[in-house]
């Protein structure tokens, strides 16, 4: 009985405080998980312009080789 007496006061008291210490947690979660999404954006947007480029790249290649089959002898 006595440890009841004493640990449901000490929850009360220790209550506000972990719910402060979580708080800023949360907040510095959310500040780091908006970070990760901007950063996520700008590497999908790198990703998409180097699939363009490649894309490019094979288009050229398969109009050179093109090009170049006639010049072939047969």
């Amino acid at each position: 009985m006595i440890l009841f007496l004493v640990f449901v006061p000490l929850l009360a008291l220790l209550a506000p405080v972990l719910a402060v210490v979580l708080v800023q947690k949360n907040k510095k979660h959310k500040t780091e998980i908006d970070a990760l999404t901007v950063s996520n954006i700008a590497l999908s947007n790198q990703l998409s312009e180097s699939q363009e480029k490649l894309a490019q790249a094979i288009r050229e290649l398969s109009e050179c080789e093109e090009k170049a089959a006639p010049v072939t002898l047969p």
